[in-house]
């Protein structure tokens, strides 16, 4: 089971797309507002505006994704 990180600016719709994204992708649950050093659930869809998570080598399992790539990924459009 994958963990799936969704990067994006405050503001962008990290959590009002966030039903949609963990059906998508099959996630358990959601953590919402999650910050680099936070544990993380395995199977979650973690959303994050912490910068910091660009860096952070990933844990294993987890796959991370700007939002907007997410999307495209969910409405079956290629990402750019």
């Amino acid at each position: 089971m994958r963990t799936i990180i969704i990067y994006a600016e405050q503001g962008k719709g990290k959590t009002r797309n966030a039903e949609r994204l963990k059906e998508h992708f099959g996630c358990v649950g959601v953590e919402d507002d999650w910050r680099v050093g936070e544990p993380i659930i395995r199977g979650t869809l973690v959303l994050t505006n912490d910068d910091a998570v660009l860096e952070m080598p990933l844990p294993p399992n987890a796959d991370l994704l700007r939002l907007d790539a997410a999307l495209s990924l969910m409405e079956g459009r290629p990402r750019g």
